[in-house]
């Protein structure tokens, strides 16, 4: 059974059956990983039970873009649907106390964009307190325009006032 037709319609025991190979090695035709997949359907149960079962998925890059699924979950956020980023956020935390050797919230795409840069980029100033809160020692980089997210949200004027 396809795999993502599974995350399409929210087949969480699908996902409890699965083969680890399965999970670790299914893309889809863009390069999206199963997790990614799931939290492009904005389908929390789904993002829980893939993570549970494969957490390396958590740092998997899955595009050619090398979007991660917390660049996915940025990018989907709104004020109403926050929870699968705080999911994957947590998660990296979690993943920290067990000793991993990456940080999510450091993660780059090939532009230079971590996630805080996306959530300033695309207006989302939630999603931006969030990531900003989980890893605020986190010395962001100039992305490959030679911008760093402060540098944007300055000169953004309508993301001032709402940090």
């Amino acid at each position: 059974m396809d795999p993502f037709y599974n995350v399409r319609i929210g087949n969480v025991d699908y996902f409890k059956e699965v083969s680890l190979e399965v999970l670790l090695n299914s893309r889809d035709e863009s390069g999206n990983s199963l997790l990614s997949k799931a939290v492009l359907q904005n389908d929390l149960n789904c993002v829980k039970v893939i993570y549970e079962r494969r957490p390396s998925l958590l740092y998997c890059e899955s595009t050619e873009h090398g979007y991660t699924a917390l660049h996915h979950a940025t990018f989907q956020s709104t004020r109403d649907k926050l929870e699968i980023l705080k999911f994957l956020i947590n998660a990296d935390a979690e993943s920290q106390g067990r000793g991993a050797k990456k940080r999510l919230t450091r993660m780059r795409d090939i532009y230079g964009h971590a996630a805080l840069m996306i959530a300033v980029k695309y207006n989302k100033p939630e999603a931006v307190k969030l990531l900003y809160a989980a890893d605020p020692d986190f010395h962001h980089p100039p992305n490959t325009s030679d911008q760093t997210p402060l540098k944007l949200c300055m000169s953004d004027s309508s993301m001032q006032g709402k940090l």
